[in-house]
């Protein structure tokens, strides 16, 4: 990033082939089709308009995830009233078990797709980040502005109730 910001273009595509999987899917987990490709559209035009204040304090990553995760909140913010900003998460985004049928992984998926939709957004927020970036703790608690206590247990939280909810009928 700090190439990109001195004038380096090649080094903004080498970031952007890196990442762009990883934060569309953050994006798409948490957000329909449509809103998705906005946010992450948004996301990298952040990047290009605060280039020349970037100051490398860690992991170019979590510095990333921080903007994806203040764009989403901005999101969330804009649309608060509308309903259905969940109607195009995908099941197949979030199941990739190749050892259950083709049935079986479709409901699960979608009984997984309703569970994380349910989650609070600050828990659904915390595990995407994690299951998509593989970010550390104390790097997710810095792009959500909490403290690493209180990812782990928005974390444990999470897990609990996806767990509780997969294992009901």
């Amino acid at each position: 990033m700090t190439e990109f910001a001195s004038g380096n273009q090649h080094a903004f595509e080498t970031l952007y082939k890196r990442y762009k999987g990883a934060t569309y899917r953050y994006f798409l987990r948490q957000l329909d089709r449509t809103s998705a490709a906005d946010c992450h559209q948004e996301l990298w035009l952040k990047i290009i308009k605060t280039k020349k204040r970037y100051k490398s304090r860690g992991k170019f990553s979590g510095y990333l995830f921080q903007l994806a995760h203040t764009t989403t909140m901005d999101h969330f913010r804009r649309h608060t009233a509308k309903e259905g900003n969940w109607q195009d998460l995908q099941p197949e985004n979030l199941i990739t078990d190749g050892q259950i049928d083709a049935l079986e992984q479709a409901q699960t998926a979608k009984k997984l797709t309703t569970l994380i939709r349910a989650l609070p957004v600050a828990q659904r927020s915390a595990l995407i980040m994690k299951a998509e970036s593989g970010m550390s703790l104390k790097d997710i608690a810095k792009a959500c502005d909490a403290s690493e206590e209180g990812i782990k247990s928005r974390l444990r939280y999470a897990v609990a109730k996806l767990r509780t909810g997969m294992q009901e009928s």
